[in-house]
Order: structure tokens, then C-alpha cells, then sequence
């Protein structure tokens, strides 16, 4: 009774940023990645070390000196923190809530003494037929901890995977796929073909679903087509490994990179019909400024919306399902005038679910060869 009440603040993704009593803020945290990687308390910056899984392992000072360590079991059980403990994020980046001794994510809370959730899965995009594993609502990642984690509690992310090929030497194909951009002429599963190019496309995470992999996609020319395929190389730990794909002839993608504003959009608006055409807004999709992509509208985006898909920052997207909206911060203008105002010759994408990546983000965009590269980015790889 009488006592101050002390409030938490969250970013999109579901992470404490900062905490405060009544009007004194009594910490701030930083985030890389998704990881928290340091926060201000007591007038000092804290630093925080991961293991693989997001597990904070070591807490050091600004100078150097360690300030904490902490060891536990693979679910998180039995966690023994040595020296400092001034922060709850420990367990593959759950936040700990010390009254009840369980880990908090964004949709449900985790007990680590169990190794299970409180609550069932609230996610059905997370069944997968294929792993018995998935059809138990209450496991923690897979009942795999030490390779996967579930930092909202929606859906077991893989934690081992790679971003760069486990070998030089595709399987799919008889010969060596080389550097990237090697180019050759020759002959391939009795196809005569000519200027095939070769290109390393790195994995990335897409939020809420599994891993998508890196693969090798080449390009080549048959009797004046132009063709593309992808071959994923089903390196260890990589989940949903994509197989040979052959596009129609002129349909393939485009590779763009360059620089651009990366925002955190709105959650609410999930599920609801976007400012694209028969495009509804989900978790990890895109909310864009249709003239940045060289059309008029969002019905004129429509055709191509659900064939782009990229990374900004570390937050990556797969499809376009709405027109950017909103309040804009320069009165009287436009929210998509403002901000191309604001950030001008940048990529401006709102993803819900993402955390804000700022500007200047670094972008890779793949969007359909017909429409071209957007605002901000120009073609590469091809």
C-alpha cells in the first residue's frame, strides 16, 4: 500500500527496453541482432555475453572487468548466477521473472524447471507433419534446446545455422559451383546452355516461421530464355532446405542492395486487409511506399506484392501486404511524402513484428525482374 509502481516498457518484438519507477527510469536496454547485448543501470553501462542460444553467460563493465557469470542446464534449469545480477534476461534472451522463476516471452510464459511452456502454442503456422515434436504444444523448441530457441514462444527457431555454404561443391549439380559470379559455357543434364552465373544468397530468418537456408542460384541462357534455379546445399543444421527450383523463362527475380529506413510496424494491424489488394497484414511482411518501387498505387503493386521478400538490418520480410500509413511527423504532409522527406534516396519498409532497424539499414530485396529495383537499392549478382 502506498508503495511506487514500477512500469515496464516493450519494443514490437515483445523485449523490455526499459524500466522505471514512477518518473525515474531505472534501466535501458540495447538490443543487436534480437540479443540484448548491454544496458545502463546505476549510472554504468553494462555489457552482457551470449552463448549460441542467447543464454547470457558473462557480464562484464565498461573497463573490462566481469561483473557476473551464470551457468544452467540446457532448458534453462538450475541456473547459478556468480557475482552481478542486476538484469532478467538470461535464458536463450527470455526475461526471468524472479517472483515465479519462469521466463517470459512475448506470448506465453516458459518454466525452465519443467522444460515446458505454461500455456499451449497459440501458433498454427508452427505445426509441422513431418516432426512429431511440433505436435506437442507445450514443448520448449522442439524438445531440442541446445540447437533451438523460441524467443516469442510462437515457433522453435534454429540456433546452429549457418549463413555461408558448408562446402564448394554443390550435390545437385556434376561440377563446382566456384566463387561467386563464376561464369561458364557448356553443358548440363543433356542442356546445352551459355552464360551461367552463379550467386551465394545467405540464409536469413523469417519471423515467426523456420530458417531459410542459404542456397546457390544460377543463371543461364537456352535458346534466348532466360532461366534461374536454386539448390540448396543441406548443410547441417539448416532447417526447410530448398530444392531444385526451374522458373518459367523471363520470370525470375532480381537482387537488390543498397541502403534504407527500417520501422517497426504496427501489430495491430495483423490480420486485417492491407493497402495492397487480396493481401491481408501478417507478422514478418512489408508495408511500403508503392511509388519507391516505380508504380502509382498499391492495386498497381498488387501483381508483384507477394513476390518480394528481403532483409533490412537484421529484420527480414517476405512479401508486401500493405501501403505505409499513419501519422506522419511533419504536420500537414503526407506520411509517405514525410518520410521520404526525412530519409531521402532510402528504401523505407514498416515491418510488423520487427524491431526498429533506424536508417541507413543495410537492404537485399528480391522483387519479380519486371518491376526493377526500388528506391535506395540497385541490382547486383546478376
Amino acid at each position: 500500500m502506498g508503495g511506487v509502481a514500477t512500469n515496464y516498457v516493450f519494443n514490437a518484438a515483445g523485449q523490455r527496453v526499459s524500466e522505471w519507477s514512477g518518473t525515474l527510469q531505472l534501466q535501458g536496454k540495447y538490443y543487436w541482432g534480437g540479443k540484448p547485448v548491454a544496458y545502463y543501470a546505476n549510472g554504468a553501462a553494462h555489457f552482457e555475453h551470449q552463448d549460441w542460444l542467447g543464454t547470457e553467460r558473462m557480464r562484464t563493465a565498461y573497463n573490462g572487468v566481469v561483473e557476473g557469470s551464470f551457468t544452467s542446464l540446457p532448458f534453462g534449469d538450475w541456473q547459478t548466477p556468480a557475482g552481478d545480477e542486476t538484469d532478467a534476461n538470461h535464458y536463450a534472451t527470455l526475461d526471468h521473472d524472479t517472483e515465479t522463476d519462469t521466463d517470459h516471452a512475448q506470448f506465453r510464459q516458459y518454466a525452465n524447471a519443467q522444460g515446458r511452456w505454461l500455456a499451449p502454442d497459440p501458433y498454427s503456422g508452427s505445426y509441422d507433419m513431418s516432426n512429431p515434436q511440433s505436435m506437442n504444444r507445450y514443448v520448449y523448441a522442439g524438445n531440442n534446446p541446445l540447437a533451438g530457441v523460441d524467443p516469442q514462444g510462437l515457433n522453435v527457431k534454429c540456433s546452429t545455422c549457418t549463413n555461408s555454404p558448408g562446402s564448394t561443391n554443390d550435390p545437385d549439380f556434376s561440377f563446382d559451383p566456384g566463387a561467386n559470379g563464376s561464369v561458364w559455357s557448356g553443358a548440363i543434364s543433356g542442356f546445352s546452355y551459355s552464360s551461367l552465373t552463379s550467386t551465394w544468397i545467405p540464409g536469413y530468418e523469417v519471423p515467426y516461421e523456420d530458417y531459410v537456408p542459404g542456397h546457390w542460384e544460377y543463371q543461364w541462357t537456352y535458346n534466348n530464355y532466360a532461366f534461374s534455379n536454386m539448390s540448396n546445399f543441406g548443410v547441417a543444421g539448416v532447417q526447410g532446405a530448398v530444392g531444385p527450383v526451374l522458373m518459367a523463362p523471363n520470370n525470375g527475380q532480381t537482387q537488390c542492395t543498397g541502403g534504407g529506413r527500417g520501422l517497426a510496424g504496427n501489430t495491430g494491424l495483423v490480420g486485417r486487409q492491407g493497402g495492397i489488394p487480396g493481401q491481408t497484414v501478417q507478422l514478418g511482411t512489408a508495408a511500403v511506399i508503392p511509388q519507391q518501387f516505380g508504380v502509382s498505387s498499391g492495386t498497381a503493386l498488387a501483381p508483384y506484392a507477394s513476390s518480394i521478400y528481403g532483409t533490412i538490418g537484421n529484420a527480414s520480410f517476405s512479401g508486401v501486404t500493405d501501403v505505409m500509413g499513419g501519422k506522419s511527423p511533419i504536420p500537414g504532409v503526407n506520411v509517405r511524402t514525410a518520410m521520404q522527406q526525412l530519409f531521402p534516396g532510402q528504401l523505407i519498409l514498416e515491418i510488423p513484428g520487427a524491431a526498429d532497424q533506424g536508417a541507413n539499414a543495410a537492404v537485399t530485396i528480391f522483387v519479380p525482374q519486371s518491376l526493377g529495383c526500388p528506391t535506395g537499392t540497385s541490382a547486383t549478382g546478376r
